[in-house]
């Protein structure tokens, strides 16, 4: 899977969907409240809701082509909760079933977790 994208000097450069990062913000406990909602959109998150199991579960997602401004982008200040950040490619978002993120990430993306919040 590989997306065009002008280059600087006109020419197509291709980017392979490995190379474009998704980052998944979950709530340690419990559903994100209404004002971390808030904070994380005027970041450029998206909030998705969905259940599993019959328990509700929220989370906001974010994807960039350059790993360094996605990492960047991580740093939401004033969260009510704490969330933990977990940074998947493309690809696998795209594997992807009920964003159940633990059957296509890696041991090294895993340990790789970060908290932000509170």
């Amino acid at each position: 899977m590989t997306r065009n994208t002008e280059h600087k000097k006109g020419q197509n450069k291709m980017i392979t969907a490995y190379k474009i990062f998704w980052a998944i913000a979950t709530p340690t406990k419990g559903i994100a409240t209404k004002k971390d909602g808030t904070k994380f959109s005027k970041q450029g998150w998206a909030r998705v809701n969905y259940k599993t199991n019959q328990k509700a579960v929220s989370c906001f997602l974010r994807h960039a082509s350059d790993l360094k401004k996605l990492k960047e982008s991580c740093k939401v200040e004033g969260l009510e909760k704490a969330y933990d950040i977990l940074i998947i490619t493309d690809k696998q978002f795209g594997l992807m079933q009920q964003y159940n993120y633990n059957e296509v990430a890696t041991a090294k993306q895993k340990s790789g977790i970060f908290s932000i919040g509170k």
